[in-house]
């Protein structure tokens, strides 16, 4: 709720300013996402690593799409990023799997005893949901200053600022229950305020997809032909009036509806989950919509597509390379790949 509070205002703020700039700032575009993976990889734990990992993984990227191209399994104005994101997302999944084909790894995992959840007792329907009442005064702080520094960040990935952000923020706590609420409520916050953001500002700012957010799940605001295009979308038919009442009016049913959910009937949901949906049909659920996806985009090649994206980003993941920095990384890519061929 917070999150929706301050990045609402501060997002149409934010694009109103920039409107005047939209001719300037869209030829720089691609090098936006070549500096944010940059300035991932230094505000990160490994900074080296991620600096170094940049090119390499931009080449895997592109020299996938160019396969593709080359032997016309997509067309050439079709750029993949939906697929090769989520296999980024899945990589450490994969890579988990993958080492259960080794039999020294799969020994330690090995275990005889049951994995104990304990989950809190309910809590009554009478008990507020104020979100001022709920959060003591650090954790509010907490929540409204990363809420808010992200809006201005919206160029950078989201899943990059969660995490950063969320370990940032409850380092500073020593005791543990503290330290988790703290950066579980800044990332909830960070969740709503980077992916709102992320969506606003480039829709009305500047009509292209300037974003991660805008890219991914947004990219059919900006293009979905033959409704939208590039040069004719919602940034082009909408006025300015209209984006605010449809943002304020969407933000606020559905900040209602799910904070009031979340709110009430959490715990009674995780319980359901925990008790009788096994968390392998979770990740089987999860793999088989990831790999229909990468089928949808390029066929049955980009399946295995996918798994080199997979295994290669989780490797370099669990070697200490953030999420974020790979995302953008992949963004970037066209941009990188192109200036290192001039040379």
């Amino acid at each position: 709720m917070i999150g929706t509070l301050i990045s609402v205002p501060i997002a149409l703020l934010l694009a109103e300013l920039l409107t005047p700039f939209a001719e300037i700032i869209q030829p720089y575009s691609s090098l936006l996402f070549v500096i944010g993976a940059i300035f991932l990889s230094l505000i990160g734990k490994n900074k080296i690593l991620s600096l170094v990992s940049i090119l390499p993984l931009a080449m895997l990227f592109q020299g996938l799409r160019h396969l593709y191209w080359g032997i016309g399994v997509v067309p050439k104005d079709v750029n993949i990023t939906t697929s090769f994101f989520l296999g980024i997302t899945i990589g450490p999944l994969i890579i988990s799997i993958l080492s259960l084909l080794n039999k020294t790894s799969r020994e330690k995992m090995l275990t005889d005893d049951f994995k104990r959840i304990a989950l809190p007792k309910k809590t009554t329907t009478h008990q507020t949901i104020n979100p001022f009442k709920l959060l003591s005064k650090s954790e509010l702080k907490a929540a409204s200053f990363s809420a808010l520094i992200s809006n201005f960040l919206f160029v950078l990935s989201p899943v990059g600022l969660i995490i950063l952000f969320g370990e940032f923020v409850s380092n500073k706590k020593k005791d543990p229950v503290e330290k988790a609420s703290t950066a579980i409520i800044t990332m909830s916050a960070l969740a709503q305020s980077t992916y709102l953001s992320g969506i606003i500002i480039p829709l009305i700012a500047l009509g292209i997809p300037l974003s991660p957010t805008a890219i991914g799940p947004g990219s059919p605001l900006f293009n979905a032909p033959p409704v939208f295009t590039v040069d004719h979308n919602l940034h082009h038919i909408l006025s300015r009036s209209d984006f605010t009442f449809a943002i304020l009016i969407g933000s606020i049913l559905a900040a209602l509806i799910s904070y009031f959910v979340i709110n009430r009937y959490a715990g009674t949901i995780s319980q359901f989950v925990l008790q009788k949906i096994p968390h392998e049909a979770i990740l089987g659920l999860f793999i088989s919509f990831i790999l229909l996806l990468a089928y949808m985009d390029a066929g049955l090649i980009n399946i295995f597509g996918v798994l080199l994206i997979g295994i290669t980003s989780g490797t370099l993941n669990k070697m200490g390379m953030n999420y974020g920095v790979q995302f953008m990384t992949l963004y970037a890519a066209p941009w990188l790949v192109e200036k290192i061929a001039q040379f």
